[in-house]
């Protein structure tokens, strides 16, 4: 599981997180710390598009099954049964 940080540049979140699914809003210039092992979720909520980075830290290494960005994107897609290429496609 990864450190991850993300910083939101465009549009607005909500975010919940935790074992109470607590909520936050986040606006453009926000930063969030996802400790490791913590379920969370990110909606946009603005008329626009959201947009943030987020960086993932493998403190233990890179996964094996998913040693790549776009790797897990792959596995994200199989699990929820989008395609692969209209999603991409989206970022560009």
């Amino acid at each position: 599981m990864p450190n991850r940080s993300s910083t939101f540049s465009r549009g607005k979140a909500c975010f919940e997180s935790g074992p109470t699914w607590s909520r936050i809003r986040f606006f453009p210039g926000d930063v969030a710390r996802i400790p490791p092992t913590v379920l969370h979720s990110i909606q946009c909520t603005s008329e626009h598009p959201l947009r943030y980075l987020a960086i993932d830290c493998f403190l233990a290494g890179r996964p094996a099954d998913e040693p790549t960005w776009d790797e897990h994107a792959r596995a994200m897609c199989r699990i929820n049964g989008w395609d692969y290429e209209q999603v991409v496609s989206k970022l560009g």
